[in-house]
């Protein structure tokens, strides 16, 4: 077997189709508490309408050295989104070189 490839932390800038993903980040450790963050609609949501409206959201993604900047394209549920206040705080990504995580919307 070869080496494992290293994750690339250093500094670029990227598009995604899923930079919805990001926004789940902070609730990883609290996944069950994902629906009542983001409003009552999503409370018995099936995974196709999370995906479609929430995940499968454009976005450009800034990695930095000390943080990653992740601004998600408008979108009609983006009201959702801010209203749940996952956005508001950034996260700290051990993972991830410890980089801070910032969400912001177009």
């Amino acid at each position: 077997m070869g080496d494992i490839a290293a994750l690339d932390l250093s500094p670029r800038s990227f598009c995604t189709r899923v930079g919805g993903l990001f926004l789940f980040v902070p609730l990883m450790k609290e996944i069950d508490l994902m629906a009542g963050k983001i409003g009552r609609e999503y409370d018995r949501a099936q995974a196709k309408k999370i995906f479609r409206n929430l995940l499968d959201v454009s976005a450009t993604v800034e990695v930095g050295e000390r943080q990653v900047d992740v601004t998600l394209d408008k979108r009609a549920h983006n009201p959702y989104l801010i209203a749940s206040g996952l956005a508001d705080i950034p996260t700290r990504m051990p993972w991830f070189g410890n980089k801070q995580l910032s969400i912001r919307f177009a």
